[in-house]
């Protein structure tokens, strides 16, 4: 059964490849290939050239619980992704229709726990022009005196946004106030992220904080307060995630977010180059 499921992905590749290969350079219109296990709507992938975006379920990042079947595709690297909802891995170009298959089949088995099922799979052309909304590569954040009052750069030329995220005091619980130091290269690239916990903002010790923001500024050596151009990321501490954070649509009236979490503090839309957010 697993070998035909295979064959049946297999063949829903190469029509995507053969219809990338003999395409006008200039098309905005591109074949995409949906998977889905009969019985569970819940469990789907779709495949373009160069691209699985499928569903997910887990709340962990995709690299700490696929590692093992990604490094199936050579090249892999998470574009974005979103805790029980969505993932989308790129690769090479080049990989083969046997490793993407496989690929395929193991992200059914290792997510949702399958293993005698059968695949639905149907093949539609999607649109990427222009007007077809598309997560960013890089946002924007203008230097302000409020939640971006210390973004800039290193005398080394590195970015730099020191933050203050928190997990709010909702459902019974005491909440939580952090500390976050996020460090980029000069192309916009999450370097470190330094992350401390501040206690509840009822008992925080304000003037701690204070002089750990201040530690955290003096480390950096002399900088510059400025815009800067960073990528959406997210890393898990503290059983949270923090980052700059990528939402999806939920409908097709929606639109593509990255927000500051935890505490959606900072919000930021089309167009991304405008260094603007809201709170």
């Amino acid at each position: 059964m697993g070998a035909d499921r295979i064959a049946e992905i297999s063949t829903l590749i190469r029509e995507v490849l053969e219809s990338y290969a003999s395409s006008p350079s200039d098309s905005d219109d591109e074949l995409c290939a949906t998977l889905e296990v009969d019985g569970h709507p819940e469990a789907w992938v779709q495949f373009v050239f160069g691209t699985l975006n499928f569903a997910y379920p887990a709340q962990q990042a995709p690299d700490a619980v696929l590692a093992d079947v990604l490094d199936q595709l050579p090249g892999w690297r998470i574009e974005s992704w979103e805790a029980e909802k969505y993932a989308t891995v790129n690769f090479d170009h080049e990989t083969s229709v046997a490793r993407i298959a496989n690929a395929i089949d193991a992200l059914f088995t290792q997510l949702f726990s399958l293993d005698d099922f059968s695949i639905d799979g149907r093949l539609e052309e999607i649109s990427c022009g222009s007007d077809d909304p598309s997560p960013p590569e890089l946002i924007a954040i203008d230097h302000d005196d409020y939640h971006a009052a210390f973004v800039g750069t290193t005398a080394d030329g590195r970015q730099f946004f020191l933050t203050t995220p928190f997990e709010p005091a909702v459902g019974g619980r005491d909440g939580e106030e952090f500390l976050a130091l996020y460090l980029f290269d000069a192309d916009g690239m999450l370097l470190d992220a330094k992350i401390d916990r501040c206690g509840s903002r009822a008992t925080m010790d304000r003037s701690a904080r204070q002089s750990l923001q201040q530690k955290r500024l003096a480390d950096l050596g002399p900088v510059t307060y400025q815009r800067i151009e960073i990528a959406p990321f997210a890393v898990e501490k503290f059983g949270t995630t923090f980052g700059l954070v990528l939402r999806a649509p939920e409908d097709e009236d929606d639109v593509w977010a990255v927000e500051a979490q935890p505490g959606n503090y900072m919000a930021f839309f089309e167009p991304w180059d405008s260094g603007q957010y809201d709170t």
